[in-house]
């Protein structure tokens, strides 16, 4: 085989190769739970966190309901954030939890990745309504433990 036919070869096969590849690429993305695709339901929020950790996040959330005037909820939420303790860096959570009337409690888990990449564990509860809430936090990680508050709207 010369030269110009084994370039000509390695082309057509390396194309076909990838061409393949981003096929199987995009339907293993297609399959899995990104922030962006959590579900047809998915509603975005602004999610600000007032206290020893501050910080403007983005929380994505899904409500079914399961009874008149209940539902369970879960999502994530993730963005830049100061923790009195860890410093500044970003967060990115997951969350599950139950509105009752306007009440919501949520637990979620985490990291934040700040000084030191932390795991978070931690309980939101307050109001909800369907275009803003509010309420507390509370945080554990190795570091230690946070609190405050949190606002939310659409």
């Amino acid at each position: 085989m010369g030269g110009g036919k084994m370039i000509g070869a390695i082309k057509k096969n390396g194309l076909a190769f990838l061409v393949v590849a981003a096929f199987f690429s995009f339907l293993s993305c297609a399959h899995t739970e990104s922030p962006s695709t959590l579900g047809p339901g998915t509603e975005v929020w602004e999610f600000d966190l007032k206290g020893e950790t501050q910080g403007k996040l983005r929380m994505l959330l899904v409500r079914t309901e399961i009874e008149k005037g209940v539902y369970s909820i879960h999502g994530e939420f993730s963005g830049m954030a100061h923790d009195h303790l860890g410093g500044t860096g970003m967060l990115k959570c997951k969350f599950e939890g139950r509105i009752t009337g306007n009440n919501l409690k949520a637990d979620f888990t985490g990291r934040g990745d700040m000084a030191n990449s932390v795991y978070l564990k931690g309980i939101l509860s307050g109001t909800l309504s369907d275009s803003e809430g509010r309420g507390e936090y509370h945080v554990s990680h190795e570091e230690g433990r946070s609190a405050g508050k949190w606002n939310m709207k659409r």
